[in-house]
């Protein structure tokens, strides 16, 4: 049996009963196993409403569908909801209902980070179809690579790939989603220079970029930091492309890397339960078939560098 173990964010009262907006209350719910009988390790695992482990006692749960709290593309979240146990001593009421943080990474600094206060959601507000959104280039990339730079979607598994922190690395596996660009799948577009980029750049939204610098020590800490694509949106110098369709390409190595992509520092795929949850199945089962051991292991390696949580994202967008 597949699980996914997440720390839920609690939501005020049964927002599918009383028709009011979700809000999102201070205290939150550790350790929830969601269990999936069929294998499935992708957002299914949660969407598909199967059952989720609290505490010892285990529950039956809707899937309510995910959404934009107060409009924000760079706050997306998943919402379930407690509909029984067949367990006599469960504590849990039903109704009980809870929000996903679906940015990050479970084990990064302050995840889950989901606002508290009304989402301005309602249940029927929420998108039930919604995939999670996962981190990589969108084809037409270039890559620094052994012979130069190269389109993302031309390198094929053992290039050697430019990485800043060791040199050359060959590539052990390249995945490839085709997917509306619309809501939180619509890459997002760094302008020319935005971040040191030398043509325009486009990822998906969670794809974290390297920023560094005077900002990046005054306010996360650190003069070096990742910090997702999203979290950028300015609107002029890096926007949202919603629109048609687009190819999304990962790229996967023996660890975490920073590589350059359009002459800015970006990451490469990491292989923790959220980018998991968000491939697809087939991509999941040739991962495990590959990397046994790095799949066990999701979300235990190290990141490349401090990850930025969302406020200080916020601040070095407006600095």
């Amino acid at each position: 049996m597949a699980t996914i173990k997440l720390t839920l964010q609690d939501v005020n009262g049964d927002p599918f009963t009383s028709g009011n907006n979700i809000n999102i209350v201070t205290s939150q719910t550790p350790n929830a196993v969601f269990n999936e009988p069929s294998g499935t390790t992708t957002l299914e695992i949660v969407s598909a409403g199967d059952t989720v482990t609290i505490g010892g006692f285990t529950y039956t749960y809707d899937y309510l569908g995910s959404g934009d709290i107060d409009s924000d593309p760079t706050l997306p979240a998943a919402f379930i909801r407690i509909t029984g146990s067949s367990d006599p001593n469960a504590t849990i009421p039903i109704g009980t209902t809870y929000a996903i943080d679906l940015t990050g990474q479970p084990g990064d600094p302050g995840y889950p980070d989901l606002p508290n206060g009304n989402t301005k959601l309602g249940v029927a507000d929420l998108n039930t179809t919604d995939p999670t959104p996962f981190p990589c280039f969108v084809a037409g990339t270039l890559i620094e690579t052994l012979d130069g730079p190269r389109a993302v979607e031309d390198i094929e598994v053992g290039d050697m790939v430019w990485t800043m922190d060791n040199g050359f690395q060959p590539v052990r596996w390249i995945g490839t989603a085709e997917v509306a660009a619309e809501g939180d799948m619509a890459p997002i577009e760094f302008a020319p220079g935005a971040i040191g980029n030398t043509a325009a750049l486009r990822v998906s939204p969670q794809h974290r970029v390297l920023v560094s610098g005077w900002k990046a020590e005054l306010y996360c800490g650190s003069d070096q930091v990742l910090v997702a694509a999203a979290h950028l949106v300015t609107g002029d110098a890096v926007r949202r492309l919603s629109g048609g369709q687009v190819t999304y390409v990962h790229l996967l190595f023996d660890q975490h890397e920073i590589v350059e992509t359009d002459g800015a520092l970006t990451e490469s795929l990491y292989i923790g339960p959220e980018s998991v949850k968000a491939l697809p199945q087939e991509s999941v089962e040739e991962l495990l078939t590959l990397f046994p051991e790095l799949m066990s292991r999701a979300g235990q390696y190290p990141v490349a560098r401090h990850v930025a949580k969302r406020h200080e994202a916020t601040l070095l967008a407006s600095a």
